[in-house]
């Protein structure tokens, strides 16, 4: 009797189902892609960041340019007080119509500029003080939005803004274009020289060796 009692003992510890090293292990394969998936994803958002931040910095540069880079900034800040006038005549709120007239801009880095302007409006600070101290923005357009800002015709001012920018964007294209005028002239003309001096030499080559 004792022999069978151990021998059911035995068959019942072997019936009884052990646990499953599968079912109480991690998915080791799947932990490990989700956390390579998320060290792509962080990467990459590194580098889009430092990829942007070059952007800016090199629009920044860019309009440090002498001549070019101030015409280009005249006018792309004449682009954005029409715009910005036109949004706001249409009732808009100050942020939101920062926000979308910063899409006018081509260069980045104004468009940060603005952005951060938007974002000191949207915390009730004064967005001119911040716009002024990037001593990038033309003194005039400063004082005339800073101006309207305070006595409330901000619309007003961006109007005078585009206007007063639109006549100096034109007497710079004038000046500009009476420079390069005589310089044209006189590239045509030692172009033309050229093309004379590369026929004759050969000619006056020529009638040289037959008088030799």
């Amino acid at each position: 009797m004792n022999t069978l009692s151990e021998a059911d003992e035995e068959s019942a510890k072997e019936s009884v189902p052990l646990p499953s090293v599968c079912n109480t292990c991690p998915d080791v394969p799947s932990e490990v892609g989700k956390v390579i998936a998320s060290l792509i994803v962080k990467e990459a958002g590194k580098k889009s960041i430092s990829e942007e931040n070059n952007h800016i910095s090199a629009h920044k540069q860019f309009l440090k340019i002498p001549l070019i880079g101030n015409f280009i900034l005249t006018s792309e800040i004449e682009r954005f007080s029409s715009t910005m006038a036109l949004i706001m005549e249409s009732g808009t709120n100050l942020d939101t119509a920062l926000d979308e007239s910063a899409k006018v801009f081509n260069n980045k880095y104004l468009n940060s500029l603005i952005i951060d302007a938007k974002n000191d409006v949207i915390e009730g600070k004064d967005f001119i003080y911040s716009l002024n101290q990037t001593n990038i923005f033309p003194d005039i357009f400063i004082q005339l939005i800073s101006s309207g800002y305070k006595s409330g015709n901000l619309i007003k001012m961006f109007h005078k803004s585009s206007s007063f920018l639109k006549n100096e964007i034109e007497t710079k294209r004038s000046i500009f274009l009476s420079l390069l005028e005589p310089l044209v002239i006189i590239f045509m003309g030692g172009f033309i020289m050229l093309i004379v001096l590369a026929i004759l030499i050969p000619i006056m080559q020529m009638n040289t060796l037959s008088l030799g």
